[in-house]
């Protein structure tokens, strides 16, 4: 304790040394642990801004050398001044930096679709399903039986089958009629010379041909398992109705003449069938 004398006993002061309580922390700080702490982290921050201010604080270094009260507080009060000047600043910097929001960044982003899926969830529920189920039984043991959903696929199957039989039946019906109409063709042409009226027999069976043809077309791509629209069902027919119209035009009784007018109609019926070929094969199958 150091004793300084006044002009009087009221202004003697005594002044205590009294260490820092910051001066005591930082003398006990390793200078190992200030070099592992991070630069920017608060707490080497806050020692950085403590030893700053204290550096320009008169007062700790001149009180050993006033002897005068009055010069002692005129210390004091300058280092209060700094201290709140410090404070000012501090404070300042503080809303300075509020009110500066930095720089305003920004993003594009652009969304390019390149493959789209479609999850299906699928979810399978089981129910008893109650019916005729014939089974080989070994006293109380079932040694192989049926269920209803067996049974099903057989009767499906058997039903698929007789219509399959019943179709390939109609189809040589049809086929067999169409061409038993056009064979019975040529004799009536050939005995029209004689009678007028064999013209237009020769006409409706020629006419009743082409529907039977028809029918056993589409009996026929049923069979392949082959749908098409109904104008590319009347394109395939016309092609051999054509055909068959050009060889039935050789037996009428109209000179030399037949011979162009056959090989004109076959052409154009052989035509016909060789474009239509790419409609029955881009025909969609069932």
């Amino acid at each position: 304790m150091k004793t300084y004398a006044g002009s009087s006993d009221a202004e003697k002061i005594s002044v205590r040394d009294v260490p820092s309580e910051t001066t005591a922390e930082h003398s006990h700080v390793e200078v190992s642990e200030r070099e592992g702490h991070d630069q920017l982290s608060p707490s080497v921050l806050r020692r950085t801004l403590i030893d700053a201010i204290q550096e320009e604080l008169s007062f700790p270094a001149r009180s050993e050398d006033i002897a005068e009260y009055s010069g002692l507080f005129a210390a004091y009060i300058d280092d209060v001044a700094v201290l709140e000047t410090r404070r000012k600043e501090i404070f300042d910097l503080i809303e300075t930096m509020k009110l500066t929001d930095g720089y305003l960044i920004g993003e594009k982003v652009h969304f390019t679709e390149t493959c789209r899926e479609t999850m299906v969830k699928t979810s399978v529920v089981e129910e008893p399903l109650h019916g005729h189920e014939p089974a080989v039984a070994l006293g109380p043991y079932v040694l192989v039986g049926r269920g209803p959903r067996e049974i099903t696929a057989v009767l499906s199957q058997r039903t698929a089958a007789t219509e399959e039989k019943r179709w390939r039946d109609q189809r040589w019906q049809w086929c067999g009629g169409a061409l038993v109409a056009q064979l019975l063709i040529p004799p009536v042409l050939m005995a029209s010379s004689a009678a007028s009226g064999m013209l237009l027999l020769a006409a409706i069976l020629f006419l009743f041909s082409v529907p039977m043809l028809t029918l056993a077309l589409r009996r026929h791509l049923a069979l392949k398992g082959i749908t098409l629209s109904e104008w590319r069902v009347q394109l395939l027919v016309s092609g051999p109705a054509i055909v068959a119209a050009g060889v039935q035009s050789l037996f009428l009784p109209i000179g030399p003449v037949r011979f162009f007018l056959s090989s004109a109609l076959i052409l154009c019926g052989a035509w016909m069938i060789h474009s239509s070929r790419p409609h029955l094969l881009n025909g969609s199958k069932t």
